[in-house]
């Protein structure tokens, strides 16, 4: 059974036709270095923000959009020196330089290239933290290249930790100085739409449900990255296709999340009181089939299994509060319509229900 039609759409270097909830970065982009670089004026940026926030898709999309100037992005995470990321540059058109050339003659072959084009360039060095911890005499280079070699170039340095650890005022005030744009984290419904848009062009029209997608977006709303999302439904996908499913279930999105990051181990199950884990396995009974249960669903599930297991009395409660304090449950409260108040709803993430159902079952049972 085929539900994955297209899953370059899935991977990291997939550059989207459209940027969803990033028009506010790049319109900042687009005023502070883009605009003034097309003008001759250089100028420095540091973006920076948790992993999966749209950092590097942003960069690598206007590199692709903007003609004028060159925008030259350089992944620099194996680079320790600046030198490294402008032989890489000069490579992308076709000028291969030795890697013992001097800053002079880099910058004088940059210099011709730059005339030769007739444009400007903005230097994009992504996975740059190394780079800016380290190479002082590198960046210096860089930053006093009109000064000294007469050529006009532009930076852009993409990081994920917050500039001030990076390098220090006394430091930042001899470079010159920067602008900063922080990428926030996604909200729960910008994941939706950026997993819907990518589950749209990478899977059958019936490989998925609304629910299902919406469930990846929850999941991975505690990150808030987009590169969870994606990652979590293209992993999802891939386990529908192994059990021949036609479609994504609720438990193959718990798969995926636990092969990414897991949290329910072996080892925590079994250090679990015994009465907590027949809470839990009540739990897992109303999350067989559904995306989330009740307290109400768990309380009737319970009065069968704890007479199974010769447990009366448990005090259901603070049970579930006990195994949300522990990370094992989550739960949130949610509306139930005009005038019928709220409900707390019960899921779990980060393994199979039917995984997390047997393991909890050989524990009751040992």
């Amino acid at each position: 059974m085929v539900i994955l039609v297209n899953p370059s759409i899935l991977e990291s270097s997939f550059i989207p036709d459209r940027l969803i909830a990033r028009d506010g970065e790049i319109d900042r982009i687009m005023e502070t270095v883009i605009k003034p670089t097309r003008n001759g004026i250089t100028t420095n940026l540091i973006l920076y923000g948790d992993s999966g926030t749209g950092k590097t898709v942003t960069m690598r999309y206007l590199a692709r959009e903007i003609r004028d100037p060159y925008v030259i992005y350089v992944n620099a995470i194996a680079y320790r020196y600046v030198k490294n990321v402008l032989i890489d540059f000069l490579s992308k058109f076709g000028i291969i330089v030795p890697e013992r050339s001097s800053y002079a003659s880099l910058f004088t072959r940059i210099e011709s290239l730059m005339k030769d084009q007739g444009k400007n360039v903005i230097l994009v060095i992504d996975e740059a933290a190394n780079i800016l911890k380290s190479d002082y005499d590198g960046l210096y280079y860089l930053f006093r290249s009109k000064d000294s070699f007469d050529v006009n170039i532009s930076t852009i340095f993409v990081v994920m930790e917050d500039p001030t650890i990076l390098f220090d005022a006394k430091i930042r005030k001899s470079y010159g100085m920067f602008g900063e744009i922080k990428f926030r984290r996604y909200t729960k419904a910008e994941i939706y739409q950026i997993v819907m848009n990518r589950a749209v062009q990478s899977l059958t029209d019936g490989g998925y449900d609304d629910d299902v997608l919406d469930y990846i977006a929850e999941v991975s709303a505690e990150y808030g990255s987009a590169r969870v999302g994606i990652d979590i439904l293209a992993k999802a996908a891939h386990i529908a296709e192994y059990r021949r499913s036609p479609k994504i279930s609720f438990d193959d999105v718990r798969a995926a999340r636990s092969m990414i990051s897991p949290f329910v181990t072996e080892s925590k199950l079994a250090s679990m009181d015994y009465e907590d884990l027949i809470v839990l396995l009540a739990v897992c009974r109303c999350l067989s089939t559904a995306r989330f249960t009740d307290v109400e669903c768990v309380s009737r599930n319970l009065g069968v299994i704890s007479e199974q297991y010769g447990k009366k009395d448990i005090n259901l409660y603070e049970r579930i509060r006990r195994l949300e304090n522990n990370g094992i449950i989550s739960s949130s409260i949610e509306g139930q319509g005009r005038g019928e108040g709220v409900k707390k709803v019960i899921s779990i993430y980060d393994i199979p229900i039917s995984v997390l159902t047997e393991k909890i079952e050989n524990l009751l049972n040992a």
